[in-house]
């Protein structure tokens, strides 16, 4: 058993008083699930909540609310748990657990579903594209679509169908005081506006409503070039120039022991082209030879036609619970030949990689005034992961990414919330917000959440 102090005002007698008015569950301490479920994705951060609610209603949020509010106690929310600073949990506070809301309802005709937090990007696509659907979500498979939606959504179609949140229709919010509400653009258009890339400051959104776009078949798969400044430059250049209906990321790693790595190459540092052609398909096998023909040719690789979501095998991590990750990550105006030989002047560690994205397309289309996501004009972006299963591999990886961020920072360019690091500390939060619209949040926060109880998050201060 786990010995915790309690926040005051949470004793046995008021979780047992919580417990008979929640429908899912109230997990203490004394719990002999509270071990797992406490867990969070990485396994760097390991927090101790005095009271875990695993909500099953939209009523669970708001009573949960209610409780931490009566109580002072400080509010945690997860959805997948994939929260990269470890925010989706804490210490002696409050935890509201939306990862056991998984309903989907699809109106294939109307092209619309509404879909509860605790639904991962994978389990949503296996629902949506029987029906010849889908929704632009994240890379890798087992993120929740609340955080991922409350930061922007970046991913496998960013370049030919936006953002997540430039096809969220409705929210469905628990606000800070407790209060449920829909936010649309005909209603509370000032949180609609808020949600859409301003993170989890400004309620406890638990339900989503989205516009899906046609798609089944896409093609997809890795290139593998040699790790060398001709490779990268020729990546950026042929996927800056490709039409929108290609989305790609470069990875920057030793090849990993995977079904579509010959075993002979792996640990060969390589610099992978991941792929995903949402259009024709011989037009796309014509694009993607730009690739082929880099640097000498490809070491080694796979691309075919594939449903949408097999796309998520190339970024699927080991099933062993307790992995460590570190990172970095900025938005970039251009990849000049400074920062391309910063990423490759060391090669990552196992499990550790060096991300460059080409952005732009139907994200880039949206005004930046639109949602409160306003990098919509940087065409770049740059992720740095350390990754281990031990800690003593884990504090080798983040001293790496540490010391590539050194060489690779000065070509920052604002930063993706949802890519925000706990050492990047609060002053980068301001960095994933210009000036306007971070003045513009913090007016909304003021309006929805004047005492700041929504704090556990990268966090915008009520004005």
């Amino acid at each position: 058993m786990v010995t915790i102090e309690r926040t005051v005002g949470i004793d046995p007698e008021s979780v047992a008083a919580l417990k008979a008015v929640i429908e899912g569950e109230v997990i203490t301490a004394e719990d002999a699930s509270y071990g797992s479920v406490r867990q969070l994705w990485n396994a760097a951060f390991q927090k101790f909540p005095a009271v875990i609610v695993r909500a099953a209603t939209t009523e669970d949020v708001a009573r949960a609310v209610h409780f931490a509010n009566e109580r002072q106690a400080a509010i945690a929310v997860r959805s997948g748990g994939h929260n990269l600073a470890g925010l989706s949990s804490n210490d002696d506070g409050v935890v509201i657990d939306l990862s056991q809301m998984q309903e989907i309802d699809i109106d294939a005709d109307a092209q619309r579903a509404w879909v509860q937090p605790g639904v991962t990007s994978e389990v949503l696509a296996a629902a949506t594209l029987p029906h010849g659907l889908v929704l632009t979500t994240g890379d890798a498979p087992t993120v929740g679509i609340g955080g991922l939606t409350l930061g922007g959504g970046i991913g496998w179609l960013v370049r030919k169908y936006g953002l997540t949140i430039d096809h969220l229709l409705d929210v469905e919010v628990v606000t800070a005081d407790g209060r449920v509400i829909v936010a649309n653009e005909q209603q509370h258009a000032d949180l609609f506006w808020a949600v859409r890339g301003g993170g989890g400051n400004f309620g406890v959104v638990t339900r989503y409503h989205f516009r899906l776009d046609p798609t089944g078949l896409v093609l997809a798969g890795m290139i593998a070039l040699p790790m060398t400044a001709e490779a990268v430059r020729g990546y950026v250049d042929v996927a800056t120039a490709a039409p929108e209906e290609l989305s790609t990321q470069l990875i920057l790693a030793p090849a990993p022991p995977a079904p579509f790595v010959p075993a002979d190459m792996v640990g060969t540092p390589i610099a992978a082209v991941v792929v995903c052609w949402s259009g024709d398909p011989e037009q796309g096998r014509e694009v993607l030879a730009g690739f082929s023909r880099l640097a000498g040719g490809p070491l080694f690789e796979f691309v075919d036609v594939m449903p949408y979501n097999a796309l998520f095998e190339f970024l699927r991590e080991p099933t062993r619970p307790g992995l460590y990750s570190s990172t970095r990550s900025s938005f970039m105006r251009t990849v000049e030949d400074g920062l391309i030989e910063a990423l490759i002047a060391e090669v990552p560690p196992a499990m550790s990689i060096a991300q460059i994205r080409v952005l732009g397309g139907a994200m880039a289309r949206v005004p930046a005034h639109a949602t409160a996501f306003a990098h919509r004009d940087k065409p770049y972006m740059l992720m740095l992961a350390g990754v281990d299963l031990d800690p003593q591999g884990a504090a080798d990886a983040a001293a790496w990414v540490e010391r590539t961020w050194t060489r690779a920072e000065a070509w920052a360019d604002g930063v993706y919330v949802n890519f925000l690091a706990d050492r990047d500390g609060p002053a980068r939060v301001h960095e994933a917000y210009p000036s306007a619209t971070y003045q513009r949040l913090a007016d909304v926060k003021a309006k929805y959440d004047p005492e700041n109880r929504l704090r556990g998050n990268q966090n915008v201060r009520p004005s």
